[in-house]
């Protein structure tokens, strides 16, 4: 997209801040800001003192003077903003400079409610159907960069996006953006601060002896009107380790599942994307992802036998069914052809994965194995496979369609083993592995993990489980913990490209991990076992954090559209189908194999 002039402008004048400012600097983080520690009964309390002051402001005009703090309160010295919303659209915020907290949660709460009353008539009424935020600033630090620091998307570097709000000062004016808002609005952190420069100047020379800081809050919203309240991290709930429970991970499928099952359009596929601070579904698809949710609610029909779900997977897998072609001159060769016709390996294989695990998988009998056919079709002599069907073929991308590929077969191979199947592995392994073992990347290990893990088990080859092994501990060497990360709510997740990009493909690299640990338990591999187990229960707990709650809706005018879905990250509140379809699989994969045996012993 072409940045709008204006825009373009303003990034300029901010390249000058760095070499312009009066007091730069230097590249280092310098001293960390921090949040203002509040106990939940503290957070409760505050929120009180904005409902009644605003309460009291509209009954009488006059005003609410609480007759007794807590210590714990007392002394306290911060900044407060509060925000008064109704289904999620912001009815009117109000901030309050530092002060004494509880003083400055009531000067924002009467600031809030006359922003309000700005727009529409206030009543007692009114105030029954709103929710209130409140979010406490820590001092802010200023940002310290180099004399030579000339590239404004660096800052990302400094500031950790929705733990760090960004302070901007020009001539005595200041403007902030809340942590709370970079993660709501989804926008980066260099955006942030290029708003605020558009609000407080319009002139380079105005920059010069500009001031970055950076700051961070403790933030609360009420659950429902007068309710309960919820402190929040990077915009989600914090789950407890001890919270990953067989119940938890149960019910959060089922929602899930559900919430796909919501998303199915007329054509018989699914909402692709929905960004929330938009409120639209974009017109992007992927027609591979979307074979992708069509077997992941397949899979879970399958397991659960839950009609609805079984129905909406049905729908979709026709669909794809339909779009199944023979390849010219190939008899009972075919595959699933795309619009676009790229007819990517992935989208067959996908298909053909759905087929398999759909309980009604024998109405699809004879493209199915078509299409088995096809995938065969796509190897080649030195044993790698083509990543698509003519007229798109071609030998790139042999990082993640492969193993999307070797999952299909060895999932036919379950179905019925068969003795092609079994040689095509046996070209694919030594392929497959030099190319790990020169190029090692997480993507590659997601699909490849979970192929030979099944043929490990078909075959108890020592050879297949060695490669599945090899794959599982490269890749947990990423898993984030308290020994490489500092943010309680980052643990667990599955980190190989940078913490800051950590997100929901570790519920994706979760669904080989679970696959591994399988193997290991079936070799009474008793280390491996112990560490796998460890890594999906740490790595489950991050998945949770990413489904969406109520209470985390709350910016939201159409909460339906986002409640039980899963965004992309902590700080991406997008919501795509293929993150809710590999989010359901690592759900029901994990409480599958760490039960195994509660799930014995009780006659499952």
């Amino acid at each position: 997209m072409t940045p709008k002039p204006r825009r373009r402008l303003t990034a300029l004048m901010l390249v000058g801040v760095w070499s312009m400012a009066s007091s730069p600097i230097s590249a280092e983080r310098g001293s960390q800001p921090s949040a203002p520690q509040l106990s939940l009964a503290d957070q409760r309390y505050l929120t009180q003192v904005a409902r009644r002051t605003i309460e009291r402001h509209v009954l009488d005009g006059g005003d609410y003077t609480p007759s007794y703090v807590p210590p714990s309160l007392a002394g306290s010295i911060a900044g407060c903003v509060v925000t008064i919303r109704h289904h999620g659209q912001v009815l009117g915020g109000g901030a309050a400079a530092p002060g004494p907290v509880l003083e400055a949660c009531r000067r924002a709460a009467f600031a809030a409610i006359d922003k309000v009353a700005e727009t529409r008539p206030v009543d007692l009424d009114l105030l029954d159907l709103v929710v209130i935020g409140v979010e406490v600033l820590g001092a802010p630090v200023e940002l310290t960069l180099a004399d030579d620091f000339n590239d404004i998307e660096a800052l990302e570097r400094l500031v950790e996006p929705g733990v760090d709000g960004v302070i901007l000062t020009v001539g005595g004016r200041t403007k902030q953006f809340l942590p709370s808002e970079i993660v709501n609005q989804n926008v980066t952190v260099s955006d942030a601060l290029l708003s605020l420069a558009e609000q407080l100047t319009t002139t380079q020379a105005e920059l010069a002896g500009a001031r970055v800081g950076r700051f961070r809050t403790c933030e609360w919203h009420e659950r429902t009107p007068g309710g309960q309240v919820v402190e929040l991290h990077r915009g989600m709930t914090l789950v407890e380790p001890d919270q990953v429970t067989r119940a938890t991970l149960t019910i959060a499928a089922e929602r899930l599942a559900d919430y796909m099952v919501r998303r199915q359009r007329v054509d018989g596929l699914f909402g692709y994307q929905y960004e929330p601070s938009l409120d639209r579904y974009t017109d992007v698809d992927d027609l591979a992802h979307q074979a992708g949710a069509t077997w992941a609610l397949s899979a879970y029909a399958r397991a659960t036998d839950r009609s609805g779900v079984r129905v909406a997977a049905l729908t979709a897998l026709h669909y794809l069914a339909d779009r199944a072609r023979d390849l010219p001159g190939e008899p009972g060769v075919a595959c699933v052809v795309s619009p676009d016709e790229e007819n990517a390996a992935g989208l067959t294989a996908a298909s053909v994965l759905a087929m398999i695990d759909h309980p009604d998988r024998e109405l699809f009998a004879d493209r199915r194995d078509r299409l088995i056919s096809g995938l065969l079709w796509l190897q080649q002599d030195d044993g790698r496979f083509l990543t698509a069907f003519p007229p798109a073929r071609h030998l790139a991308g042999q990082t993640v369609q492969p193993g999307l590929v070797l999952l299909a077969l060895a999932r036919a191979y379950d179905l019925r083993p068969r003795a092609d199947i079994l040689t095509s592995f046996d070209a694919a392994l030594p392929f497959y592995r030099r190319l790990f073992r020169s190029e090692p990347d997480a993507a590659f290990c997601v699909w490849q993990m979970q192929a030979f893990a099944a043929m490990a088990r078909h075959t108890k080859r020592r050879d297949y489980a060695e490669f599945t092994f090899q794959m599982a501990d490269w890749l947990l060497g990423f898993q984030l913990d308290g020994r490489n990360c500092v943010y309680p709510e980052l643990h667990g997740g599955l980190a190989p490209y940078g913490p800051g990009r950590v997100g929901v493909s570790t519920a994706a690299y979760l669904e080989g991990i679970a696959d591994a640990l399988d193997v290991a338990l079936r070799r009474n591999d008793s280390t491996r076992s112990t560490e796998y187990e460890r890594a999906l229960r740490n790595g489950v707990r991050f998945v949770l954090q990413l489904q969406v709650r109520p209470e985390e809706a709350y910016y939201s005018p159409a909460p339906s559209e986002m409640v039980w879905g899963v965004r992309a990250s902590p700080t991406n509140n997008l919501l795509r189908i293929d993150s809710c379809h590999h989010a359901l699989t690592a759900l029901t994969k994990t409480s599958s194999v760490l039960y195994r045996e509660s799930d014995s012993a009780a006659g499952r």
